[in-house]
């Protein structure tokens, strides 16, 4: 059922990003509501201090600060160093970045301290828990018909992007690794969890569409909320009939609908076992012991790529104070010399290494 090959899911946003590919994107749409202005301002009662004032804008997007001097939002929106990271009506700008090699998660450093900063959780709750979503986007746009006689909807297209922060409630319906295959929810393959867009009995029902990516999931754990999840991905895209033109909707009944699978596309009621969108999160705890080593990084200042040298390839390889590493810039440039000598890069958090080209009389190197 979870077989990589068996849906197709959109990456939900649509933004120039730095060293990583254009997506498309979601907004917090609700099931049983209707007015753009449903939940647009922050929830109270038993939801309170769910998560909402532990946003922050980044871009058109968000992120959510988890220590003092970083915030971690979805790695496909992008940046650059130099942004602005809008939090509790101050402006901080972004120096550094740190992406995840496993998952879509991205750590921000920025240059002063943060007021607040979110709970991690640990672990995720089990299937079937109830979590509070956040995020900016579309509002909910017309309404999906399965044919032109039906009197009832089978969902909604995605409308303006409005970008207002908006929050929603689900719950879990499946924890499931990078494959997509199902796991416990302590599993440290716990990369990503799914919720269902289907149930008409929570009047906070929701699901994304395009500008929620960044957005943070929130779970109740005894009496404190935990950030356990970034927004990431949703169903879709969806067309009428196989040759029409693809949309990207929100629909609690697809069964009438095609969805792109095995290089074709093929009517959304084969062999799923529901047929509804869902939208996908990237699971934090899981990713705990990259957390924090990256914040232990920023907290002693250290830089993650580091340039050792030798005299010959299998000797006694040390740092070089000759080597200039231009951690803003992402260059590490060389001196050449008379001499021969040899290299090791010392590349921590998986940065993308590009090819050495001589400038002058130095080897320049660029990572991402």
């Amino acid at each position: 059922m979870w077989g990589r090959k068996k849906r197709f899911y959109r990456i939900v946003a649509l933004f120039l990003i730095v060293a990583f590919q254009n997506y498309q994107i979601p907004a917090v749409i609700f099931l049983n509501q209707n007015s753009a202005d449903h939940n647009t301002s922050k929830p109270e009662g038993e939801l309170n201090g769910s998560g909402w004032d532990l946003h922050g804008f980044f871009n058109a997007f968000t992120g959510i600060p988890i220590h003092r001097n970083c915030f971690i939002t979805a790695k496909h929106i992008g940046g650059h160093i130099g942004n602005t990271f809008r939090y509790q009506n101050v402006d901080y700008q972004t120096i550094a970045y740190y992406p995840d090699p496993k998952t879509d998660l991205i750590i921000w450093q920025v240059d002063a301290p943060l007021s607040m900063f979110a709970k991690v959780a640990d672990s995720l709750p089990w299937v079937g828990s109830e979590v509070v979503v956040f995020g900016r986007g579309t509002q909910k746009g017309d309404p999906i018909f399965a044919s032109d006689t039906d009197a009832e909807s089978i969902g909604w297209s995605w409308g303006k992007a409005d970008r207002v922060m908006r929050w929603g409630t689900n719950r879990i319906s499946a924890i499931i690794n990078a494959s997509n295959h199902p796991v416990k929810h302590d599993s440290i393959e716990a990369f990503n969890f799914a919720c269902r867009f289907n149930n008409f009995l929570n009047p906070n029902e929701c699901t994304l569409s395009s500008g929620d990516s960044g957005g943070g999931i929130f779970s109740k754990f005894g009496n404190a909320w935990n950030l356990i999840g970034i927004n990431y991905a949703v169903t879709g895209p969806y067309r009428s009939d196989p040759n029409s033109l693809s949309f990207n909707a929100s629909v609690y009944n697809g069964s009438s609908l095609y969805i792109f699978r095995n290089n074709k596309w093929v009517l959304n009621n084969a062999n799923f076992g529901f047929n509804e969108s869902q939208f996908f999160a990237t699971a934090i705890p899981a990713r705990m012991e990259w957390i924090e080593y990256v914040v232990g990084i920023i907290d002693e200042n250290i830089h993650p790529i580091e340039i050792l040298i030798s005299d010959t390839v299998d000797g006694h390889f040390t740092q070089s104070h000759r080597i200039e590493l231009d951690w803003k810039k992402r260059k590490i440039e060389i001196p050449v010399s008379g001499e021969t000598k040899f290299f090791k890069i010392k590349n921590e958090l998986g940065y993308q290494i590009d090819e050495p080209k001589l400038i002058k009389s130095d080897f320049s190197i660029s990572f991402r």
